[in-house]
């Protein structure tokens, strides 16, 4: 059957299989097209997640490493102005003494001890020129050309500036260098202190963070946008040199922001990154820290190559979707693990700083602690509730005032960061002194903080060290003031006075800041010229023994006994500490001490001299007595019979007695007086002298006499030397045993810086408990009937002893058993041209 051409014809009407094939075709589609979309979402959700760790790990690097920077410069900053307000104007105005570089270089050096960055500092004048260094191998220069130095002399609102990287004068290192001024209260320039830190110190800092093979991390001044670091170094030119005036983040730092996250391309390498940056606060200086693109889109390049190659073959899409699957699984983890080893490598940055962290949530108080935040105080991370309630409990009561108060000033954004000293409990109770810095890193629309992150380190070992030295001054305060002395220190060159104890502040007042001569002395109007400050050092700069001397203050109405010696003072120079003992009782007593010794010496010399004149003068009318006797005797003659011619005898006798008692008595009184003057003399001589005048009495005796030991030079009166030595070998001789050859030892020693001699003899001897009584006058042990003698030979010999400052004594073990007399006296040192 045919059809007429002119009519329609149907549709026709698939069959089930084509409908079956049309809905697979549709489904496989529909499959397809789902499976694009799927990729093509996780392609960029892989990238937003690439790039979010970035930003993430770069504010994160970029505040670790302005915590570190900005507090060592913060840190070296404080050293400066602490040199700046305790060195004196006028040591800057005039060539520094020995005894001052060598205090002042002591003094920097040990305040740079626990700061190895810091390689030199160094003080100059307000030419620029050197003065004082802490490097005694620091030749002299001066920086009077340096443009930083420049600054700071011409802009008198200044106080601190830095230098760009610059190779120092000091080490001849790459440097970055910090000038503080010395200023007065007119503004005027006075001088300055500077500070050269080794850059290699920052740059080590900040190699050892790890931002992969295209990352930078770099410094850079936030005023002129110079480059001082960049690690890794790629171009030497590229130091000092300043950022086009387009560049994003001049361009944010020029508007006010102090900190960001952005994507660039860096003018130096045409690199594409993902950056951080954050001003330090109170420095002219940023840190950026920078990921390369394609070191953090590296993993998802891969994807989005398999993303294409999986487009290109979607006939193959359905059979190879399992695949896929298992591959975009592994990519996952990829990504999962390049998450944790970030989160790792900020974990060790923070480690390393051993700083805790912590991530608040503003609105809603909830707070992530790290570790090392929880372990400070003791307690593991799963015992803190993650809530700012947690710190809040944990705060003393006494800070949470200032704490609050540091809080709400940065979240308003009235201060750059948050920095705050406080204290938290510990778990086992005692209290943990914490650095707490942080900042705001999200704000909303309306700029309310949204979430801030900051450390926490512990420092109580420095507040505790701050204490104990607080401690111990006052410690040694109240010992000072518990003396009963006058104790001030003043300063050596100007004699200002830093420090007087309670018993001088209640004499004169406190008259700290004020010279030493004008607040403790009368009518002076200047420096004393008693005044021991040249004699407390030598001229090498080193100190002397203490200066003990003493004075009448007429200001005071008092006498004192001072002691004054160099010591080190708090800030490395030395100065003068005196303490000063009122001896105006001792004086008065040794007044009137002098005046009763001026009264007894005229008494005795009164009575010497009636000593003398009576055994002077009485000897005349023996003589004459003895004289006549004899006379009478020999003319009566035959007259007298044995009786009256004894009586005679006995009368004369007497007389002749009394003169040789007279005599003696005569000799004893010119001991000391009437002798020459004294000599240096050879003791040996003078023994060999004694010797001589006594051979009638050795050869009568037959005696035997040796001579042993040492025998020096002395400084003595020659004719009582060998009186002295005449008389104790004459008695060594004369108190002999009957029929027995004397034997005579005489023996010298030095014992002590003392000369001694000694007789010994085995002569009569003597009874021990009778040796008291031989250098008495007129005292004898013998009869006179056995040994002639007078009784003032031996106290004879005891006063030329005592006359040269020196001692005599006997020694015997009994009658018979022999004797030995010994002296000693002071040797004197012989002076030579």
């Amino acid at each position: 059957m045919h059809t007429d051409p002119a009519q329609p014809r149907s549709p026709p009407t698939p069959s089930p299989r084509h409908l079956q094939s049309r809905a697979n075709t549709g489904l496989l589609v529909i499959a397809l097209f789902s499976l694009l979309g799927m990729l093509v979402y996780f392609l960029w959700a892989g990238y937003r997640e690439a790039v979010r760790d970035a930003e993430v790990t770069t504010r994160n690097l970029v505040q670790v490493i302005e915590s570190r920077v900005h507090s060592d410069i913060a840190r070296i900053d404080g050293i400066l102005d602490f040199i700046a307000k305790e060195i004196p104007p006028e040591q800057l105005n005039q060539p520094a003494v020995v005894a001052q570089q060598v205090a002042m270089s002591a003094r920097m050096q040990s305040l740079l001890a626990k700061f190895p960055g810091v390689a030199v500092v160094n003080i100059f004048d307000a030419g620029g020129y050197l003065r004082y260094s802490s490097s005694a191998a620091t030749l002299p220069f001066s920086i009077a050309d340096r443009p930083f130095f420049k600054q700071l002399q011409d802009d008198v609102r200044i106080d601190l500036v830095f230098s760009d990287a610059i190779i120092s004068r000091s080490t001849g290192q790459r440097s970055l260098i910090l000038l503080r001024s010395i200023r007065d209260e007119d503004r005027k320039l006075l001088g300055s202190v500077s500070a050269v830190i080794i850059l290699n110190e920052f740059a080590v800092l900040l190699d050892d963070l790890d931002v992969g093979p295209g990352g930078v991390k770099l410094l850079r001044r936030s005023d002129n946008f110079k480059l001082i670091l960049r690690s890794p170094r790629l171009n030497e030119k590229d130091f000092n040199q300043p950022l086009p005036a387009g560049n994003v983040i001049v361009q944010r730092i020029k508007a006010g922001n102090n900190s960001g996250t952005l994507s660039l391309t860096a003018s130096t390498d045409g690199v594409r990154r993902t950056a951080s940056f954050i001003k330090l606060k109170d420095y002219p200086f940023y840190i950026q820290v920078a990921l390369a693109d394609a070191d953090i889109l590296a993993n998802w390049r891969w994807q989005a190559v398999g993303a294409g190659i999986l487009a290109a073959i979607l006939l193959l899409a359905l059979s190879f979707a399992s695949v896929r699957l298992s591959r975009k699984e592994a990519q996952v983890a990829a990504a999962q693990y390049q998450l944790i080893i970030s989160k790792q490598r900020m974990e060790l940055a923070l480690r390393g700083g051993d700083l805790g962290l912590w991530d608040w949530h503003v609105p809603s108080g909830t707070v992530i602690f790290n570790e090392r935040w929880c372990s400070m105080l003791g307690y593991r991370l799963d015992e803190i509730l993650p809530h700012v309630d947690s710190w809040a409990k944990l705060t003393h009561p006494d800070d949470a005032a200032m704490i609050k108060f540091a809080l709400e000033a940065h979240l308003k954004r009235d201060t750059t960061t948050y920095e705050c000293e406080h204290r938290l409990r510990h778990k086992d109770g005692h209290w943990v002194w914490i650095l707490d810095r942080g900042q705001v890193v999200e704000r909303d629309a309306a700029g309310v903080a949204q979430r801030a992150v900051g450390t926490h380190m512990d420092i109580s070992a420095r507040k505790q060290a701050e204490q104990d030295i607080a401690a111990s001054n006052q410690r040694l305060i109240t010992l000072l003031d518990s003396l009963e002395a006058s104790v001030y220190v003043a300063d050596i060159q100007t004699h200002e006075v830093l420090f007087i104890n309670r018993q001088l502040r209640q004499l004169v007042g406190d008259v700290v800041g004020q010279p030493c001569w004008k607040a403790l002395q009368a009518g002076m109007t200047g420096p004393c010229d008693f005044c021991t400050n040249p004699r407390l050092l030598a001229a090498d700069g080193t100190v002397n023994d203490t200066c003990i001397w003493e004075n009448f203050n007429p200001a005071q109405g008092r006498w004192f006994q001072r002691h004054d010696r160099a010591i080190p003072w708090s800030d490395g120079r030395l100065v003068r500490m005196e303490v000063a003992l009122d001896i105006t009782a001792r004086k008065q007593a040794e007044a009137a001490l002098q005046e009763k010794s001026d009264e007894l010496s005229r008494s005795n010399s009164e009575l010497e001299q009636f000593s003398y004149s009576i055994s002077h003068d009485m000897r005349q009318p023996l003589r004459m007595i003895s004289s006549y006797l004899q006379l009478l005797q020999m003319s009566l003659g035959e007259q007298l019979d044995a009786e009256r011619r004894e009586y005679f005898n006995f009368a004369i006798d007497g007389a002749k007695r009394l003169d040789a008692m007279l005599t003696g008595l005569l000799e004893f009184s010119r001991v000391g007086r009437k002798g020459e003057p004294p000599a240096w003399l050879e003791s040996r001589a003078v023994i060999d002298d004694a010797l001589l005048f006594l051979r009638p009495a050795i050869a009568e005796s037959g005696a035997r006499v040796r001579i042993e030991g040492e025998w020096p030079r002395l400084l003595a009166s020659p004719d009582e030397m060998l009186r002295l030595l005449q008389n104790l070998v004459a008695n060594a001789i004369k108190f002999r045993v009957a029929g027995q050859t004397p034997e005579v030892l005489i023996s010298g020693e030095i014992v002590d810086e003392r000369w001694r001699l000694c007789v010994a003899d085995n002569g009569i001897g003597m009874p021990p408990d009778q040796i008291g009584r031989l250098f008495q006058v007129f005292q004898r042990l013998q009869s006179r009937a056995d040994f002639e003698g007078t009784g003032i030979g031996l106290a004879l010999c005891r006063k030329i002893v005592e006359h040269h400052a020196g001692r005599i004594w006997a020694e015997s073990l009994g009658e018979g058993a022999g004797s030995r007399f010994c002296f000693e006296m002071p040797l004197s040192v012989e002076e030579t041209e």
